[in-house]
This record gives structure tokens, sequence and C-alpha cells, in this order.
């Protein structure tokens, strides 16, 4: 007969029946037992429910064991009330002895025993030779030996503990990397997306507003990676660096006006724009610390502030620059010098988990150079290397800035009036808020959003309670007053992702994205708080009232306004002060 050792031996040892033990791993063949299965489907369809079931099991286990009294009385009392408390105790001090628990976490699989026991049961025709090792794991990590990643049993077994790695990025660094709707783009996204399928869990994005966000977010551990970043000293407080996948030089970016920057000791009185938070102003800084740096908000903060002659220049790698120009800044903006340092960028990972930085090393070196050319090429127009003659570049860059020249002074003046209409066609003249134009056009998108992929989008209409008093009382230039400081209460009251307009008069249109009704009820509801707690400079406090509906519950841009309009002539009929939803 056949059984298990930390079950039927105690019964054999009490009756004193004689037995053998026949262990395979004596005759050469080694494999684990007690596995965890699930069916292929069940992985592919939902893979962070499989990584949550694989946890709660390894969770159960690290429970049991270390409270073996309590598992063994509970199986004793509900499960198997047939199995004295010593055979159970029996099978609990076998079973720990096998699981190794000083060698291997529980859970971990060995993938040196698993490739093992794959390779022989190949040779004992047991499986196909077609078959592959990979499909049978929950990782998919173990490939053929040229795609395997040398990930080893602790960065593994760190992983598989990991429901997902979130990531934090630039969120305005083209043609590196940028976020359009909740998506992320650009080179450094490429690069992801290449680890991403030899990780055995999610790179999860975290999205935010702006590179100094992006910071914030790492340093409180929200975010476990940067996609791409330089090292700096006061990074390396909270962060580890990769080896560095793109190098390239830093250039200064003036108005088409002035002349040649030779060294730049020669403009350190002068403003010198960077974004916050960049690595080049942080060694800037250290190198020449009465340098005059002035913190922008992105790269077109920076050049539009050039271009408007607030600042003198702007300092950024040649590359984020030069797509700039080219898209926006044709004629207005010239890269009039460099600085004799180059930006090394890699993949920051949380310097508390070092075994992060390993993993991502490891990634790092498996990208080919077929698969750098192909991402490069996509991104940047002319198809060349990424390391080319820096020196040809600057003698040839030097020519077409005199050819240019020429055309320096219509290409300024259009871009300049196309800008200033475009701010005007979009934007409330007196709040600096979207107007009822652009307004309609974004309900419009998002309107097709939910009819092409039921994406959820509330809509929240909001009027200031008794403005009319105001303006009776204080009148119109304090109504207009009020009216500003409202605007921008509210615009720093939202969440990056909503957007808030005038819709007319004393009223605001709020446009809440993968929101329902409930969620934007919320939303509403924190608003009318802020509200109520602000003092206003001219007179003291004021509430509003807020009809809330979305595009679940409205279907179309007329109905959803329709009921959302219905709700604030309730929310007014009830008292003012308040939130009513149209559900």
């Amino acid at each position: 007969m056949s059984g298990f050792l930390s079950n039927q031996i105690f019964e054999l040892n009490k009756r004193g029946i004689d037995y053998n033990v026949i262990n395979p791993a004596q005759y050469g063949f080694f494999m684990s037992a007690v596995n965890l299965f699930s069916s292929k489907n069940e992985v592919r369809e939902h893979p962070q429910r499989t990584q949550r079931f694989v946890k709660a099991s390894n969770a159960g286990w690290e429970y049991a064991f270390n409270h073996q009294k309590e598992i063994i009385q509970l199986i004793h009392d509900h499960y198997a009330p047939n199995k004295s408390i010593a055979a159970l105790t029996f099978e609990a001090d076998i079973s720990e002895e096998m699981f190794v628990r000083g060698l291997y976490p529980i859970g971990a699989v060995n993938y040196e025993l698993t490739k093992r026991t794959y390779k022989q049961l190949l040779m004992h025709q047991i499986i196909d030779k077609d078959e592959h090792l990979a499909p049978f794991l929950l990782e998919e990590v173990i490939q053929n030996e040229q795609k395997w990643t040398g990930f080893n049993d602790d960065e593994l077994a760190y992983l598989l503990k990991k429901e997902k790695i979130t990531m934090c990025v630039d969120p305005n660094w083209m043609p590196f990397e940028a976020l359009k709707d909740g998506t992320h783009y650009g080179i450094a996204a490429d690069y992801m997306a290449l680890l991403q399928k030899k990780l055995p869990v999610p790179i999860e994005l975290v999205e935010t507003t702006s590179w100094t966000e992006s910071i914030k977010k790492t340093q409180q551990r929200e975010c476990d990676i940067f996609s791409l970043a330089a090292s700096t000293p006061i990074r390396r407080k909270y962060m580890n660096f990769t080896t560095p996948y793109i190098t390239l030089p830093v250039v200064i970016a003036t108005a088409n006006d002035k002349i040649y920057i030779e060294n730049i000791e020669d403009i350190l009185t002068e403003k010198i724009g960077i974004v916050q938070g960049y690595a080049i102003a942080e060694n800037l800084r250290l190198r020449y610390p009465r340098a005059n740096i002035v913190d922008v908000a992105s790269i077109t903060d920076g050049l539009e502030k050039v271009e408007s002659g607030e600042i003198y220049c702007y300092i950024d790698n040649l590359m984020v620059i030069a797509e700039q120009i080219q898209k926006q800044f044709t004629g207005t903006i010239k890269i009039s010098g460099r600085i004799q340092q180059e930006i090394k960028l890699a993949i920051g990972t949380r310097n508390d988990e070092p075994l992060l930085n390993n993993i991502f090393n490891k990634l790092i070196s498996t990208v080919t150079p077929d698969e750098k050319q192909a991402i490069y090429n996509r991104w940047v127009s002319i198809n060349q290397q990424v390391e080319f003659d820096y020196h040809l570049f600057w003698l040839l860059f030097g020519v077409f800035t005199l050819i240019s020249g020429f055309y320096a002074t219509h290409s300024h003046q259009l871009n300049k009036y196309n800008r200033m209409l475009l701010k005007l066609s979009e934007t409330d003249k007196l709040t600096n808020l979207y107007n009822r134009c652009k307004l309609d056009e974004l309900l419009l998108e998002k309107e097709q959003l939910f009819y092409r992929y039921h994406t959820a989008c509330g809509v929240a209409i909001l009027d200031i309670d008794h403005f009319k008093q105001i303006n009776d009382n204080h009148g119109h230039q304090t109504g207009d007053s009020v009216l500003i400081e409202l605007s921008a209460l509210m615009s720093e009251s939202l969440r990056s992702t909503d957007v808030i307009g005038r819709w007319g008069g004393e009223e605001f249109l709020i446009i809440a994205p993968n929101s329902d009704t409930q969620e934007t009820t919320i939303i509403a509801e924190k608003m009318l708080q802020q509200i109520r707690l602000h003092r206003f400079q001219k007179i003291g406090t004021l509430t509003a009232s807020c009809g809330v509906c979305s595009f679940n519950d409205g279907k179309d841009i007329q109905n959803t306004l329709r009921l959302a309009d219905e709700a604030l002539y309730k929310a007014k009929a009830q008292g003012r002060d308040q939130v009513v939803s149209s559900s």
C-alpha cells in the first residue's frame, strides 16, 4: 500500500507495523508535491483574482503553522473528529518539516527543481516534447533558455507576494513620456510595455498632473518606481536607480533674438527656468549656488515664459526641447547653447525594497539594440542612431539657426496670436475657467466614450445661493470678485481628472470622468463643504446648491443636463445649501 508520511505512518507506528519508505529522490527523481493549480482561462481572464487567491492560500498555511494548537483543535472539532489530537499533532510536525520553512517561504516555487522535474517528465515521455514549461507556471517567467531573465528565488518570491508594481511618470515630458486620458505614452511607456511582458505582476500607473506631484507620491511610497528619472543626491534618499537606458546632452533654449551662450556661467544672474523637481535643477544648484533658477510647472510653461520675456532661458535635455520647438515654438524659440554635462535617465525604484532594483536592472539588460532602435524610431522623426555625433550636430545646427533667423519675426507673431486666439476661444474672461463652448466640446467627448466603451461620467451643475442679493447689496464688482475667488477655490478642491467651467451667470458645471451619479454626488458634497468653510474677502461666507446626474442615468448630453438641472431646482426648493442627485 502507499500513504503519506504525515498521515498513515502515525497509525503504523502506533500499531507496531513495519514499513519501508521509498523516496524517489534516492533514485534520482526530484519533484515537488501538494501544488496549487488553476485553469489557464482563470489565470488569463482574472490574473489579479488568481494572485489574491494564491496570496490568501499562502497566508492560510502561514497562520496554521504559527497557531498549530488552535488549528489542530479546530480540525478535530469540526472536520476530522475521527482523528485524535496526537495524530493531528504528528501530521503538523511532519508537514512543517517537509515545508522547509527555514529555506523557502511558504508558496515559493523552486524553479530549478521545477525545471529538473520538467526534464525528467520529458525523458520518461510522460509529457509531450512540444509541451513547454511556462504555461504550467502562474508567473510565466520561466521561458526557454533564450528568454530566461535570470530572476533568483528571492526575487521571484518577492514578485509573487506583490500584487502590483505602482509607477509614477512625468505627465508632460514628450517625447519621453506623457499622460493623456489616463494613458501613458512615449519612449518610456514603450520600454515599460516591453518589461511588463517579462513580469508576473502588473505595472499599475498612478496618475498625476505634474512631475512635482509624482515626486511627492513616490516619497510617500504611493509609487514603487519612476519609469524614467535621473539619479540625484536628494532622490537617492528614497530611491535606487538602475543602469541608465537613455543618455542625452543638456541644452539652453532662449528667445530667437538672444545670442549664442558659450558658457552657462555667463548667464547665472539671468532668470533660468527649469521644471520644478527636475534633476538638472538640483545639479545646477549644487554646482552654481548663486544661479538664479526659477521653477516652472512644465516644459510648455517654461518655453512660454521664455517667449514672453518673463525668464531669460529654459534648460532641459536636447530631445524634449527640440520636440517642443518643432511643435509649438518654431520661429520664436531656439537652442542657444549647451551645458557640459549629460543627463542619464534610468528607472527609479523605492530603496526600502532593494530587490526591486535588482529585478529592473535585469529587465533593462534584456532589451535588445533592435528593440531600443524601434522605440526610438517611433517617437523621433529623424531615423538615426540614438548615439550620434553631437559635434556635427552643433555645427549643422549653427547653420540652421542662421537660416531660420530670416523667418523669425513672422513665425513668432503667428504662433503667439494663434495661442492667444485658442485661449480666448475656450476660456471665460472673468473666472479664467473653461467657457460654455469648451464645456460643450468636452461633454461631447465624454458622451462618445460612454456610447463606445460605457465609460461612466458624472455631471454636476452648481449655483451660488442668493447671488442676486450679493450684487444688490454689495455691487456688481463685488459679485465679480466673489465669482473669481469661488472659481479658484473650486479648481483647487477638485480631483486632477475633473473639469470645471462657467456654465453661465453664477452657475458652474463640473464634469467628473469615470464617476457614476453616486460618486459625483460625493465630489459635489465635498465641494459644498469647502465653500461653506471658506471666508470670502468681501462678503464673508456663502453657500451653494448642486444638482447631479451621470450618463449612466441620462444616457445622452441633453437628458443628463436636464436631469442635473431638475435636481438643482429640487435642491433650491428644499432649502438650498445641499446636493440633490437624479437617482
